[in-house]
């Protein structure tokens, strides 16, 4: 039933603006983007908007298209919604998205207004032989990567990337940030492959749960994010998230809000949830090999990681670094984390030292500043190259600024991460030009043009507090 969520066929449109400035027009322009078959508008006094002709109600659509609405999107004032979700149910549209803030404008009148509810949907499941199914209230809506299928209230003229591999982040949050502020990073940034993005909201009806059962079986999707601020059922998430890791082969990542009091009271006034217990979720973070973050920032990273490498094998990490504050600020957080910084062998120094001056003293983690002044950037290629033939490594980062005179041989880097799949290569970038940066991007984070990722990060911290639980999710699914 959610299908028609994210695929609608037929949509009716509730709180439409004419004024080319406000969220409910935006949200006309990006759905009427989508060439649904069938789009109304309903409106009480516009006879026509962006040359869309409006009715004034649902019964003056003829049958039997009445009869087959796919989707609702209210974006009313709040004393209008559950008289219109109400309408909606009656006259049997299969979904309904409710952008509005709120189904009532106090407790009384939402505790009323979701009683009123529920007694329509189950007068008419019967009747109409399927139930209606509810997302939101405060709901920004869906972005579906897979059709172009979207209702933000914001102005977008590009999309995040779809990764063709179907390596493909999706993001389930209790906040229309993602698909807005966050969504424009996406897009702008290019670098993580996205299938859905869905905001919950209140969850007056469609829960993470819900959410979750439905993601399990798309294709495209390889890693689930979820921004929550309270569960509704915690041995149901339990279930989903058990059998998305270990029978679907999906990893879960998880950014728990309202662990503090404050954070709990500020969850009642903007979602009216109760917030989940954060030992629960703790512990069966623990249990599943969940991957919780602590930012939104972080929740995208790990997503990036979690869907374009391959889980980390063990805990021994190889660690290059053109700088020597990259090699102490890597050693400490490989202790930190967990990793073990195995010496390298007479052999591999033996190899090394024909790309090093006589005086440089090879060790591990490696400096390559002298190196680079003596052959070049191609040095990195070879150190990675005598890095992955050595068996010694799980994962290998390596460390360089974006300059002019640090670009890489991207080529033949391709070259050696597609040979090692099984062996995670990723570049921390100490900060440099913009343009090069993206330049950078463009050459390792686009699979759809060279079959190949290599991951670009830019907090060492948090990527090696991600890579550690991406390695403890490795670890447990081989005892399991």
């Amino acid at each position: 039933m959610l299908e028609s969520f994210f695929d609608p066929k037929s949509i009716i449109l509730f709180g439409v603006s004419r004024n080319p400035d406000k969220s409910g027009h935006y949200m006309l322009l990006n759905v009427r983007e989508f060439e649904p078959d069938n789009l109304y508008i309903i409106h009480p006094k516009a006879e026509s908007i962006s040359d869309i002709k409006c009715i004034k109600r649902i019964d003056e659509i003829n049958e039997p298209a009445r009869s087959n609405i796919d989707l609702a999107i209210i974006s009313l004032p709040v004393k209008y919604v559950a008289d219109t979700v109400c309408e909606c149910v009656m006259h049997g549209v299969r979904c309904i998205l409710i952008q509005s803030g709120n189904i009532g404008n106090s407790e009384d009148k939402i505790t009323q207004k979701k009683i009123q509810i529920t007694n329509i949907l189950n007068e008419y499941e019967e009747k109409n032989g399927y139930r209606t199914r509810i997302i939101g209230p405060n709901s920004l809506g869906i972005f579906n990567n897979i059709n172009g299928f979207f209702t933000g209230i914001m102005d977008f003229k590009k999309k995040p990337i779809l990764h063709q591999n179907k390596n493909n982040l999706s993001i389930v949050a209790q906040t229309g940030l993602v698909v807005s502020g966050y969504f424009v990073d996406l897009f702008e940034s290019q670098d993580v492959g996205i299938s859905q993005i869905l905001a919950i909201g209140n969850k007056f009806d469609v829960d993470e749960c819900d959410v979750l059962e439905y993601l399990i079986s798309d294709p495209y999707t390889k890693a689930i994010a979820f921004y929550l601020e309270g569960l509704n059922n915690g041995r149901r998430f339990y279930e989903l998230c058990k059998d998305a890791i270990f029978n679907h082969h999906k990893i879960i990542i998880l950014l728990n809000s309202g662990r503090s009091t404050l954070g709990q009271k500020a969850i009642q006034s903007h979602t009216n949830s109760l917030a989940a217990n954060s030992k629960l979720l703790d512990g069966m973070s623990k249990q599943l090999g969940i991957i919780q973050v602590n930012t939104f920032p972080e929740l995208i990273l790990a997503g990036k990681l979690a869907t374009n490498i391959s889980l980390p094998k063990g805990n021994n990490i190889g660690l290059i670094s053109i700088s020597g504050a990259g090699c102490v600020l890597s050693a400490d957080f490989a202790e930190i984390f967990g990793f073990e910084v195995p010496k390298l062998t007479d052999e591999m120094i033996t190899e090394l030292k024909t790309i090093f001056p006589p005086w440089a003293e090879i060790d591990h983690p490696i400096d390559m500043w002298a190196s680079i002044e003596q052959i070049g950037t191609k040095a990195y290629n070879k150190v990675i190259d005598v890095f992955l033939n050595s068996k010694l490594f799980d994962i290998i980062i390596f460390c360089s600024i974006a300059g002019r005179r640090t670009i890489l041989d991207y080529e033949s880097l391709r070259r050696l991460v597609k040979n090692h799949p099984d062996i995670p290569v990723l570049l921390q970038l100490f900060g440099g030009f913009r343009e090069l940066k993206t330049n950078f991007s463009e050459e390792l984070e686009r699979p759809n043009k060279h079959d190949c990722y290599l991951p670009i990060v830019y907090n060492l911290e948090s990527t090696f507090s991600i890579l550690s639980k991406l390695t403890y999710l490795s670890d447990l699914k081989k005892r399991i």
